[in-house]
């Protein structure tokens, strides 16, 4: 496979969690509410490439060390050793508090695991998006 495309509806937190636990990757130290707000989403396509790892969102490259450590994450869970072509958009505004960077990270997530050709769980997929953003977790179940 040398391409994918992946969605996914971004998570909105009706009750916030306060703080992480010690020692953990994004885990909440307490409980949230949260819903997933259908008919919203972000369209994550990533393709393999002959050049280096590139990220476009909304139009705009994203140059962020934030991201380009997440995605040297990803490509080592995944067992990813070529360079990614990402291009991601969302259906709604971006930084507007409607929770984009949720499903942006799940959208990123599931695409490069599917990529891969992995099979793993969505309590797995879930665990890599939460490594990107704390909200992540939640959009990979829908709902």
């Amino acid at each position: 496979m040398r391409s994918v495309t992946v969605k996914a509806s971004p998570s909105l937190a009706l009750v916030k969690y306060w703080g992480k636990k010690e020692g953990g990757i994004n885990i909440p130290a307490t409980s949230s509410c949260a819903v997933t707000l259908q008919g919203l989403e972000t369209r994550t396509t990533i393709s393999y490439t002959s050049g280096e790892d590139t990220i476009v969102i909304n139009g705009v490259p994203d140059t962020s060390n934030r991201m380009k450590l997440y995605i040297d994450f990803l490509k080592t869970e995944c067992g990813i050793q070529e360079n990614l072509s990402i291009e991601s958009s969302n259906n709604f505004p971006t930084a507007a508090g409607l929770a984009s960077s949720s499903s942006g990270y799940a959208a990123l997530a599931a695409g490069c695991v599917k990529l891969a050709g992995k099979q793993l769980s969505k309590k797995e997929i879930s665990a890599l998006a939460r490594v990107g953003s704390a909200s992540a977790a939640r959009p990979v179940f829908d709902g």
